[in-house]
């Protein structure tokens, strides 16, 4: 099954993780779990820096896991 071309939101920096544009509705998540990986202003939310390391991935993956839209994805290699 081919997945859904998702349109970036254009404020995320370059990298694997991003978030969708005009799907983000503000719940929290990304910066309670991972503050210093996503930016937010009251038009949404998107990355602002990519995992740099081993504990920042696992709270990137954290943040994917518990999501509550599906917002925050991730290229495949």
């Amino acid at each position: 099954m081919a997945k859904l071309d998702l349109v970036r939101d254009p404020r995320n920096v370059p990298g694997r993780y991003y978030v969708q544009k005009d799907c983000c509705l503000l719940c929290g998540v990304p910066w309670h779990y991972a503050p210093e990986l996503f930016a937010y202003d009251n038009d949404g939310c998107w990355v602002k820096r990519q995992p740099a390391n081993e504990p920042e991935e696992r709270q990137m993956l954290k943040v994917m896991e518990i999501q509550e839209l599906g917002c925050i994805h991730r290229d495949e290699d």
